[in-house]
């Protein structure tokens, strides 16, 4: 993927790795995406506005977190979801 992006925009995409990624099994592998929004706790997926700041909660049986852009909010995601923490 790395290779064809970076022949595909003469360098760096400048992407982050949720889009690269989503570009990479799209665009290089043809992988189908199938969207299910119970999967991941992220701020922009929110349902609605009462439902906000949910995705900092952690606490609603989602499988994983993002973003998370320190260490220890991350940590405190992964504790209030009930995962055991790796170490530091």
């Amino acid at each position: 993927c790395l290779a064809h992006f970076n022949q595909l925009c003469s360098g760096s995409c400048n992407w982050g790795e949720d889009l690269f990624i989503d570009q990479c099994m799209q665009k290089v592998l043809g992988a189908r995406r199938d969207s299910d929004w119970t999967l991941l706790s992220e701020e922009h997926c929110i349902p609605d506005a009462r439902h906000q700041q949910d995705w900092l909660l952690c606490n609603d049986g989602r499988a994983a977190f993002h973003p998370f852009k320190t260490e220890d909010s991350y940590r405190a995601c992964l504790s209030a979801a009930g995962a055991p923490l790796p170490p530091p």
